[in-house]
């Protein structure tokens, strides 16, 4: 065995000397990892409570599709734009990826249960927003005639100078011009008692449109926790995160009577997470490769590693978790990796191997998820189990967990994250490191919920 190879050994044999431990274990950190991503709805329910309502109009979006972050943000999106045209909402489909990982579009489409939890979301809206209609289609709509065709507005076309203040009014205008011309083009068209309408006409997706700095902080801090992960992806994520307490002995479920924060949990961990994009469809876009994303993540680890030497309430930083989905270079970061200052790097798929058993086997459990599925996994323990985190600026994902992050340091989400900016990198708040040249991908921090 290669040394930098991880002893898949110690990690069975933790388990195997107290499992009843391991399952307890994992039980109350899948509880804390739920409690951190438990809905705040109040400043929701505010907004709502200020909305002017339309009883019978409903909004429709297309397919939302790409990779998780990018759904993340397409669903979000379509119920915020509801909540501004004061519209009820079929509740959004995505869109399956195809068997090569490029292929995005062109695919079947299942519900919102695929990536999220959607008892929780539905209850979430409800709670917050009961005047605010959920259908699963369209033809779950009271009253909608079978011949009724949707009206096409963009809500994107509505902005004035980039803003989205005074939007309303301006919908209300084109969706008054719009029904208006319908008529004079057929002047005997049957009315319809529903106004459906279409905000994503042409195949145009509605993806970092919204500019979330517009909405107080309170609101942009909290709306996307409607948007939870499947339960059995947190249990998925605490048993990878019980594997990894082998190698970081600070990584343990924070007890409510322990007096640490969030913050604090992170910054006392030993682990750095890696985002390494460089999948068939990363390659395919001509993104940044191996060799330009790994050179900057290890001069930040690097550093990290001297900081944590010095810090005597922490572990020392000695291990990468790496989050990636193509294998060469996964046994090539693993080998530089300890080559360069002997940095154990360890995965969801070495850990969960390890702790399989005849009576369950989390290998099986992980590989009957899809590529988008498992990726969940690797969000989660990036967000809640390592000191620091690192990524592409050009992808959507290690923003989401970017900037989930961020909301440990209880600043002003919104406000403060220009100042998170500097000469080595387009995004560093001491937790989570995207480098790049200030400026970068500029509609990922405009537009990405937390």
């Amino acid at each position: 065995m290669a040394k930098y190879t991880v002893d898949q050994g110690k990690l069975r044999a933790q388990y195997e000397m107290d499992a009843l431990h391991a399952q307890q274990w994992v039980a109350d950190m899948k509880a804390y990892l739920l409690e951190q991503e438990k809905p705040n709805i109040e400043p929701l329910r505010k907004l709502c409570s200020e909305t002017e309502w339309i009883p019978n109009r409903v909004f429709q979006c297309d397919h939302s599709e790409g990779g998780i972050a990018n759904i993340f943000v397409q669903v979000l999106e379509c119920v915020r734009f509801a909540i501004m045209g004061g519209a009820s909402v079929i509740i959004p489909k995505i869109a399956y990826r195809g068997t090569i990982l490029a292929e995005l579009s062109g695919h079947d489409a299942g519900g919102l249960e695929y990536l999220f939890d959607k008892d929780v979301f539905i209850s979430s809206l409800q709670t917050a927003c009961p005047q605010l209609g959920l259908y699963e289609n369209r033809e779950s709509i009271p009253n909608i005639s079978a011949d009724q065709t949707a009206l096409n507005i963009e809500p994107r076309d509505l902005r004035l100078e980039m803003s989205y203040v005074g939007w309303r009014e301006r919908f209300e205008a084109t969706l008054k011009e719009t029904m208006e011309a319908e008529k004079k083009e057929d002047p005997n068209a049957e009315s319809h008692e529903i106004t459906l309408v279409n905000i994503t006409p042409y195949g145009h997706h509605l993806i970092f449109t919204y500019y979330i700095a517009e909405d107080n902080v309170d609101l942009q801090s909290t709306f996307s926790s409607i948007l939870r992960f499947n339960e059995a992806i947190y249990e998925m994520s605490a048993w990878t995160l019980y594997g990894l307490s082998s190698f970081d002995p600070s990584l343990q479920p924070p007890s409510q009577d322990s007096g640490k924060s969030p913050l604090d949990f992170l910054k006392g961990l030993g682990l750095v997470g890696v985002h390494l994009r460089v999948e068939a469809d990363a390659q395919a876009i001509h993104w940044p490769g191996y060799e330009v994303q790994t050179k900057d993540y290890f001069d930040r680890i690097d550093a990290l590693r001297e900081e944590s030497l010095q810090d005597e309430g922490g572990s020392p930083v000695n291990t990468i978790y790496l989050a990636t989905g193509n294998q060469a270079h996964r046994e090539l970061f693993s080998h530089h990796a300890w080559v360069r200052n002997q940095y154990h790097v360890i995965d969801k798929s070495t850990v969960l191997s390890a702790l399989s058993t005849e009576s369950r086997n989390l290998t099986q459990e992980m590989e009957n998820l899809t590529w988008d599925q498992q990726a969940l996994i690797d969000m989660v323990v990036l967000s809640h189990g390592c000191r620091m985190v690192t990524g592409m600026v050009l992808s959507s994902y290690i923003w989401k967990v970017a900037l989930h992050r961020h909301l440990t340091l209880n600043t002003a989400y919104g406000i403060d994250l220009p100042n998170f900016t500097t000469d080595q990198a387009t995004f560093d708040d001491g937790l989570s490191y995207i480098p790049g040249a200030p400026g970068d991908a500029p509609w990922f921090r405009r537009s990405t919920w937390p």
